[in-house]
Order: C-alpha cells, then sequence, then structure tokens
C-alpha cells in the first residue's frame, strides 16, 4: 500500500498537533493578499486535510471547498467546519489525481503543507498537474506550499526527538539516491502502553526550474 493511503490517520493527528489555526490564519491572509481572491470567486484546498486553512479562508469571508483523501482527517476537518456554520458541501473524499468537479470550476487552487510529490514517478506528478488545471478557469491561480530542495539537501537533520502528551516522537530522515526524494520514518512510542507504531513518508523533490516546466506543459 501507498505510504500516503495508510498514514493520515489519528495518529497522524496526534504528530501534527502543534500546528495552530493561527499558523494556518497567517498563510491563508497571506495567500489572500498576493492573489487578491475576490469574494465569491470559487477556491479549492487540495488534500485539505483536518481543515485549518478552510476554516481560516471561511474566517475572511470565503466559502473555500476541500478534499482529502484520509477519512479520519475529514470527520476532523467537518467537526470544524460544522461548528462554523459553514454551507453543507463544501467537503469531499476524493483522490487528488481526480477531483470531482467540472472543468473550468475554480479560480484559485491551494496545495498547502508539501501535499505535493507523494506518487512515485514523474509522470504521475504531471499528470496530477493537468487534473489540476482542469478544474482550474483560465486565469486561475495556483498556490503551492512545497519543499525547497536545496535548503533541504542542506539542512536534513537525520533525526529528532520530541514528546506529546501521549507519545514520544522519534523522526529518521534521509535522500534518496540522486536526492530525487526525501524519506521520513517516524515511530510514535506510546507512554501508556508498549505499543509502537511505525510510519514512512516520502516526497519527491523539484528543483524551481523543473516545476516551471511541469507547470508550462
Amino acid at each position: 500500500m501507498a505510504w500516503y493511503k495508510s498514514w493520515f490517520g489519528e495518529d497522524y493527528l496526534s504528530l501534527y498537533a502543534h500546528r495552530s489555526e493561527s499558523e494556518a490564519a497567517t498563510l491563508v491572509r497571506f495567500v489572500s493578499e498576493q492573489t487578491s481572491v475576490k469574494i465569491g470567486q470559487k477556491i479549492l484546498d487540495v488534500a485539505c486535510g483536518a481543515g485549518r486553512h478552510l476554516a481560516a479562508w471561511h474566517a475572511l469571508g470565503h466559502a473555500a471547498f476541500g478534499i482529502d483523501l484520509s477519512p479520519a482527517l475529514l470527520r476532523e476537518a467537518k467537526q470544524r467546519i460544522d461548528s462554523s456554520n459553514w454551507p453543507s458541501g463544501l467537503l469531499s473524499q476524493a483522490d487528488m489525481r481526480s477531483l470531482p468537479f467540472p472543468d473550468q470550476t475554480f479560480e484559485l487552487l491551494c496545495s498547502f503543507f508539501t501535499s505535493f510529490g507523494y506518487f512515485e514517478t514523474d509522470e504521475e506528478h504531471q499528470d496530477l498537474l493537468k487534473e489540476w488545471a482542469r478544474v482550474s478557469t483560465p486565469n486561475a491561480l495556483l498556490c503551492l506550499d512545497y519543499l525547497n530542495k536545496e535548503s533541504v539537501v542542506a539542512s536534513l537533520v537525520n533525526h529528532s526527538k520530541r514528546e506529546t502528551d501521549d507519545y514520544i516522537i522519534e523522526e529518521h530522515r534521509s535522500l534518496s539516491s540522486g536526492l530525487k526524494r526525501v524519506e521520513k520514518k517516524i515511530e510514535l512510542i506510546s507512554k501508556t502502553s508498549t505499543e509502537v507504531s511505525e510510519f514512512h513518508e516520502s516526497v519527491r523533490m523539484y528543483q524551481l526550474d523543473e516545476l516551471k516546466d511541469m507547470l508550462s506543459n
């Protein structure tokens, strides 16, 4: 099974519990200011996760749509949306490579918190961008929150350890042969039992010129 199909569940929420609403709000305000997106224009948050950025869009008066593959993260997002009196129909469970929307639906498409680069081949990522282009209007904008490859290679921390109320979290990072991917092994060690859970992440790293070429195709 592909790593992204098993990782984004309750344990993922525990690992990134420190990611705050205010952090998401700061990023969304920045995107809003830079893109001058208008109230009423349609926004899509691809891989919206637990809905932090969707809530921030709502706070600015936008009814953004969100899709994610993870039922657990979508349940969290739905609770957030329900508590904000959002209109129904703004959340969908879907693979980002096959979006449940008509052609030319969105004026702004956002991919936050490194939700690009998950797949095994460059062809899959190229096809993903084509699918994003399909649901975007001719003058739409794409906001891609993504890795800086040069920075990752130069400053990679091979091992780190931290704690939450429930877990000791150890993260082991490495670079693939040819420096094309950054790999991470995550160990969640329970403080209340002998349980140890292990997960993996693997993200393709593209340089800026490579992304520009892909986006122009």
